[in-house]
């Protein structure tokens, strides 16, 4: 969150949801927030606001327990 990026480029970084993470942040690309890469993604300047957004679609927890996850909140 603080570096506003990162990456998968190393074996132990990457983890079988990446593609579904890509493909849910696909949308904020589309509107100038983040860029995305094959190796990683970057939050751009106007992005920066919606970090916890971007990082939102990186919760394993959450992705993983889909069926069973009943959400209180959510950011705006």
């Amino acid at each position: 969150m603080c570096q506003f990026k990162t990456n998968w480029t190393e074996k132990q970084d990457y983890f079988d949801e990446i593609p579904e993470v890509i493909m849910n942040l696909v949308e904020l690309e589309n509107d100038g927030l983040v860029n995305i890469s094959s190796e990683g993604i970057q939050i751009t300047e106007v992005g920066k606001p919606f970090v916890r957004n971007v990082c939102m679609a990186f919760d394993l927890r959450m992705i993983r327990n889909k069926q069973n996850t009943q959400l209180f909140s959510m950011t705006v």
